[in-house]
């Protein structure tokens, strides 16, 4: 049963008798009923978990409670962790923009949309140290897996972030997945390059994203040079899918894949590195020969 809550079990869904699960609860006998609905009340705030092969399609109906308050794992840098993607997606300047909704303000020629721009010298600075954020706008749905923080080695850099996800849109409710410790790495001075670190340790698939930073290393102000993140494009995933072949999806995504503009360049080298059935592979080039011809009709 926990794992049906884990998953998102609704207890008041009906059968085709009327019958309700909370309903049949009350037939038992009150003491092993009693232990059901404790675990119903365990999980009830609980962000729901994403099947790793669900279409995601119902999530836009999915309202995260504002009072949530579970910090996600707990996730040290460059840990020795199972990494399902291994590809970093691409940065996109408009995942994030200066208005309001998508950050807790900056300090002049230093705003957060330094953060997408792969400069290693560029920096966000917030006037604050303490509750800063900034939001994005992936503008679909991504599943991301870890995330990429460059940093430096100063009191101004990042220390404890939450990664977040909101189903509502860019002003939230937001709920964390993961909590990420960032270090002190790398040089002290501005001019210096940024150190990357990295976290892995979760998984969630949303439009809509956030970096809660909740402190620093003891400055007066926070400050760090840019984010990436690990995942890919879900229509990507279900382009494959619809192929019937999702068993290959994640290890084409890892060859850099990861974005649904990108299927058009898969050629026929990286299908005989991937597909090691000649049907499928041939069901595969077929539909990507008709992506193009798609695609060139469009230019």
């Amino acid at each position: 049963m926990r794992i049906l809550l884990l998953f998102g079990a609704d207890m008041d869904v009906e059968n085709a008798h009327n019958e309700t699960p909370r309903s049949l609860l009350a037939a038992y006998d009150p003491m092993k009923a009693d232990v059901f609905l404790r675990l119903v009340d365990e999980y009830a705030n609980r962000p729901r978990q994403i099947p790793l092969y669900a279409d995601h399609d119902e999530d836009d109906d999915i309202l995260i409670e504002v009072g949530h308050s579970d910090r996600g794992p707990l996730l040290a840098p460059n840990s020795a962790v199972s990494m399902e993607v291994t590809s970093l997606l691409d940065n996109e300047q408009h995942w994030t923009r200066i208005l309001d909704s998508y950050s807790s303000g900056y300090m002049e020629m230093n705003p957060h949309t330094n953060l997408l721009d792969g400069d290693p010298f560029s920096f966000w600075v917030s006037p604050l140290s303490r509750n800063a954020w900034v939001a994005f706008n992936f503008e679909r749905k991504y599943t991301i897996t870890g995330i990429r923080i460059y940093g430096w080695n100063s009191e101004q850099m990042i220390r404890t972030l939450q990664v977040q996800i909101s189903r509502a849109g860019i002003d939230g409710p937001y709920v964390t997945v993961a909590t990420c410790l960032c270090e002190r790495l790398g040089g002290d001075d501005p001019s210096d390059p940024a150190e990357p670190q990295d976290f892995h340790g979760f998984r969630e698939t949303s439009r809509y994203w956030r970096l809660l930073i909740q402190d620093g290393h003891g400055g007066r102000y926070l400050c760090f040079q840019g984010v990436e993140f690990y995942g890919y494009d879900r229509e990507v995933w279900n382009f494959f899918k619809n192929l019937e072949l999702e068993a290959y999806a994640l290890s084409f995504i890892n060859l850099g894949f990861n974005k649904l503009c990108f299927i058009s360049l898969i050629n026929d080298e990286d299908i005989a590195e991937v597909v090691d059935d000649e049907e499928k592979a041939k069901v595969l080039s077929v539909a990507l020969a008709e992506r193009h011809q798609k695609e060139n009709k469009q230019l």
